[in-house]
């Protein structure tokens, strides 16, 4: 636990606290620029494929490129990594356990 007594503690004006947004990312304009139909390819140790994933996840959940996927090919630290723009946005499927799954997924689960 913290000694508080110990910590130096000093303050500033709120006017001069910097703002959280920093440099911005690459990440939008790379992503922007790989056409239609085609895949960017990244090779590790250029690239980290965690780091890839993450800004890749982060536009997504802000509704952002969901025309993209990524997928990996190789081992960790020397993978060649791919992020694909499909032709149009889907959603990715949910899967889920056949107790679980819906009257409808149940049926095409039978019929396959």
């Amino acid at each position: 636990m913290v000694d508080w007594s110990k910590v130096k503690k000093s303050y500033i004006p709120a006017s001069e606290v910097p703002s959280g947004h920093g440099a911005q990312s690459p990440w939008d304009k790379i992503f922007e620029e790989i056409p239609k139909g085609q895949a960017l390819v990244l090779h590790e140790p250029d690239v980290s494929a965690g780091t890839v994933r993450q800004a890749l996840h982060t536009r997504h959940r802000k509704g952002k490129f969901k025309n993209l996927r990524m997928s990996t090919k190789g081992r960790h630290g020397i993978a060649v990594i791919y992020v694909t723009n499909i032709e149009k946005a889907t959603p990715t499927p949910t899967i889920t356990r056949k107790a679980h799954a819906t009257p409808e997924q149940q049926k095409d689960t039978q019929t396959s």
